[in-house]
């Protein structure tokens, strides 16, 4: 995962606002990319203001890595928990891979969760 900044805010506060997010770029993409639950939030407001070519800071990686199986594996998630295992899928690692995700039907992200790979089923509420 990665600690995502928002230096607008941290200004603002005076101190470090920051957010984890898991990444669900691929390793071999040119960017990084997160999911994210759009709530009321004051710092969910805030990245949905976000521009294009706006800066931010990134804390990280952090944590542990998760080596995928050589044979595969069978992953099940639901809501932003597909995050990593969409990074697994994106990085086109050897093996069988599938992913089994839960979704609500008011997913925005479920037809692009499909679109990405032919190893992603959705199970929606």
């Amino acid at each position: 995962y990665i600690w995502f900044v928002l230096p607008e805010r941290s200004k603002k506060y005076g101190t470090i606002d920051r957010r984890a997010f898991s990444l669900s770029s691929g390793s071999s993409d040119k960017t990084l990319e997160i999911m994210v639950s759009i709530t009321k939030s004051g710092y969910s407001s805030a990245i949905t203001k976000l521009k294009v070519g706006q800066e931010v800071d990134i804390i990280g990686p952090m944590g542990s890595a998760f080596i995928a199986p050589p044979e595969g594996a069978i992953m099940i998630a639901g809501g932003l928990g597909i995050t990593p295992f969409l990074s697994i899928l994106r990085s086109q690692i050897p093996g069988d891979f599938s992913l089994l995700g839960y979704t609500q039907k008011s997913d925005p992200h479920t037809t692009e969760k499909n679109s990405k790979s032919s190893r992603i089923n959705t199970v929606m509420e």
